[in-house]
């Protein structure tokens, strides 16, 4: 149900994007000044493409195994604990990944993480934190 609600979902986010001002043909396809707004949108939708895509092959396994086991009876469920731990790990790594995809296929994530990044460290005290202060009076308070 997830797999398929999020791919309805970014199937509508795709088509409008690429519903105005999309190339229709390779002629259009330049990074000429008026055609960077498509260019833009289609880098979203290669986005969205690899992070459905990606979603499902990572949920797969755990889902596979859950869909069996609800369907058989408990003597003929599936209970090897090494393949629960690999579809458990391979959903970490699915929520894992996605900052990882976005970097790689957006330039403005990467700027605005950069950006973030830059400015807590330049905001930040040298000993004298937020959190060392909080930690200290919930330590001393009676």
């Amino acid at each position: 149900v997830p797999l398929v609600l999020s791919s309805v979902l970014y199937f509508f986010m795709i088509r409008l994007l690429l519903k105005d001002g999309a190339p229709r043909s390779t002629e259009h396809r330049s990074l000429q000044p008026r055609n960077r707004g498509a260019a833009a949108r289609m880098q979203v939708v290669r986005m969205l493409i690899v992070i459905v895509v990606l979603f499902g092959t990572l949920w797969l396994p755990y889902r596979i195994v859950v869909v069996y086991n609800s369907f058989q009876d408990s003597l003929l469920q599936f209970k090897d604990s090494w393949f629960w731990l690999f579809c458990r790990n391979m959903v970490f790594i699915n929520s894992a990944i996605n900052p990882i995809v976005y970097n790689m296929l957006s330039v403005k994530f990467r700027r605005a993480f950069r950006d973030i990044v830059s400015d807590n460290l330049a905001k930040r005290e040298p000993s004298t934190s937020l959190d060392t202060k909080t930690r200290y009076l919930l330590l001393n308070k009676k």
